[in-house]
C-alpha cells in the first residue's frame, strides 16, 4: 500500500515511522531543507537557536522508544519567579514539577485558597466544574499568589485565563501526554527529529526534501500528486500534517514572539533546570490587555537554553513573550517597552547575565513567520472543539496540533500522528 504523508514535523515523523515499520510504503514529502516543522533550530547572524518545540511530555519519550528511536533525553525542571502582590512586593519562587516545597509554601501563604483550590481540581475530575479556567479561578480562589498561579497554564498557552477550558487540565493524564515529566532531548530538538527521520529511511522509507506538493487531485480509487519539481506520485492513502487553518471568525490564541541571546559559555545557567519564568501578579490583568491588543503594565515571559551541543565559547537562550495580539510586527513604542522591561527583570532570573551577553536580537511573531514559513500560534483556534482525522469529503487522512486529539502543543501532534498511522492500518 503505497502511503504519502505530506510534511514531516512531528507528526508527520510519527505517523510516516509507525506506517513503514508496519510494512506500508511510505513515501514522506518536506517543503523545508530540513525535518521537525517547530521542533528543530536555525541561525540568525552565525548563532544556532531553537525554532519553538524546546522541551516535551514524557509519553513522547515512551512513543518514540516504542519506534526505536536512538534519541536520549533528560528531565528538568522549570522555575517560577512570581512577584507577590504585597506591598512588600516579595518574589516567590517555585519549581516545577512541584514537590512537597511547593505544597509548605502555598499552605503558608494562604492556606484556604490552596485548600479550596483542591476543592475544586476534585469537582472537575468528577465532571461537576466546566467553564475556563477563570470562571475556576474565581469561583475557588481569592486574588492572590495561588490564583495567579493556577492560572499560569493559560500564559504557557498564549490566551487569556478566560479562553482556556478547564477540561484542559485533564488532557495530559487522559491521553498520556505526560508533561508532569518533562523530556529535553540531549542536542536539542533538531537532533531528535532527525533521529527520527533517520529511523524512517533505515526502515526503507522515502524522504524527499525541499519539495512541496503543487497539485493533488484524489478520487475513490486513490491520490494523484505533482510536486514542484515536477515528479508524479500515485498514491493509495494520503496523510496531510500542514497546518488547518482557523474557521472564519474562530479566535485564535496570541502569537508567540521572542528575543534571541548569547551567552558566553563562562556564564553557568542553573543546573538541572530548563526554564525560567518571570511571572508577575494580577495575571487575569496583564493576560486581557495583552489579549485586547492593548500595552499591559507588566507582562510574563519565560526563558531556557538551548540544549544543542556544546559550543566552543558561547551558548543561545531564547526568551519567550507575547506581544499584544495583533501586532505581530509591533510599532517602536511597543518594542521599546517590552525590551526595557525585560532588560529591568532579567538578572533576576539569571543573576549577572547582562555582562556575559554577547548577542541579542528581537524576533516578532511576524520575523518567525517570515523565516520559518510557519506560524508561531501555541494555541491555534478558542472554543472550537477540534476536527476529527478523517476528512470523508477530501478523502484523505490529517494530522497535527490543529486537530485531533486536544492539547495545542507537541505530544498531541505525537500523538495524532500515531492514531492516524493506527487508523490507516486498520482501514
Amino acid at each position: 500500500m503505497k502511503t504519502v504523508v505530506i510534511g514531516a514535523g512531528l507528526a508527520g515523523l510519527i505517523c510516516a515511522l509507525r506506517l513503514q515499520k508496519s510494512g506500508c510504503d511510505v513515501l514522506l514529502v518536506e517543503k523545508a531543507q530540513r525535518v521537525g516543522g517547530l521542533c528543530g533550530t536555525f541561525f540568525r547572524d552565525g548563532y544556532e537557536f531553537t525554532i519553538a518545540c524546546n522541551d516535551f511530555g514524557w509519553g513522547l519519550v515512551e512513543e518514540l522508544n516504542e519506534l526505536g528511536v536512538n534519541c536520549e533525553f533528560e528531565s528538568k525542571k522549570t522555575q517560577v519567579f512570581y512577584r507577590d502582590q504585597k506591598p512588600t512586593k516579595k518574589q516567590l519562587t517555585i519549581q516545577l514539577p512541584p514537590g512537597p516545597g511547593l505544597l509548605a509554601k502555598l499552605l503558608g501563604r494562604q492556606p484556604l485558597q490552596f485548600l479550596a483550590f483542591i476543592w475544586g481540581i476534585v469537582r472537575a475530575n468528577m465532571g461537576l466544574q466546566t467553564g475556563n479556567l477563570q470562571s475556576f479561578a474565581q469561583r475557588f480562589l481569592k486574588p492572590g499568589p495561588v490564583r495567579d498561579l493556577v492560572e499560569l497554564p493559560a500564559y504557557l498557552m498564549g490566551v487569556a485565563p478566560y479562553d482556556l477550558a478547564n477540561s484542559y487540565a485533564l488532557y495530559d493524564k487522559k491521553f498520556g501526554y505526560n508533561y508532569a515529566k518533562p523530556a529535553c532531548p540531549v542536542g536539542g530538538p533538531q537532533k531528535m527529529a532527525d533521529a527520527i527521520a533517520e529511523a524512517f529511511v533505515q526502515a526503507g522509507g522515502e524522504l524527499v526534501l525541499a519539495d512541496a506538493v503543487d497539485k493533488l487531485d484524489s478520487c475513490d480509487g486513490g491520490h494523484t500528486l505533482q510536486l514542484a519539481s515536477g515528479r508524479k506520485i500515485l498514491a493509495d492513502k494520503l496523510v496531510d500534517t500542514r497546518e488547518r487553518p482557523a474557521p472564519c471568525g474562530v479566535k485564535r490564541g496570541v502569537a508567540l514572539s521572542m528575543l534571541l541571546l548569547v551567552v558566553d559559555k563562562r556564564y553557568k545557567f542553573p543546573e538541572g533546570v530548563h526554564t525560567l519564568i518571570h511571572y508577575p501578579e494580577c495575571a487575569e490583568q496583564w493576560a486581557e490587555k495583552i489579549d485586547q491588543g492593548l500595552l499591559p503594565t507588566d507582562f510574563a515571559f519565560h526563558i531556557f537554553k538551548s540544549d544543542l551541543d556544546a559550543k566552543a565559547d558561547h551558548y543561545s537562550l531564547n526568551c519567550f513573550f507575547y506581544f499584544p495580539r495583533g501586532q505581530e510586527q509591533p510599532n517602536q513604542q511597543c518594542r521599546d517597552f517590552y525590551l526595557d522591561y525585560i532588560d529591568q527583570h532579567l538578572e533576576q532570573l539569571l543573576p549577572g547575565v547582562k555582562k556575559s551577553l554577547i548577542y541579542q536580537q528581537l524576533f516578532s511573531a511576524a520575523d518567525f513567520a517570515e523565516e520559518h514559513k510557519m506560524s508561531s500560534r501555541v494555541m491555534p483556534s478558542i472554543g472550537i472543539d477540534k476536527v476529527r482525522q478523517h476528512d470523508a469529503e477530501a478523502k484523505l487522512w490529517c494530522a497535527g496540533h490543529s486537530v485531533w486529539p486536544p492539547g495545542d502543543h507537541a505530544g498531541a501532534a505525537a500523538l495524532s500522528g500515531r492514531l492516524v498511522a493506527e487508523a490507516i492500518l486498520a482501514d
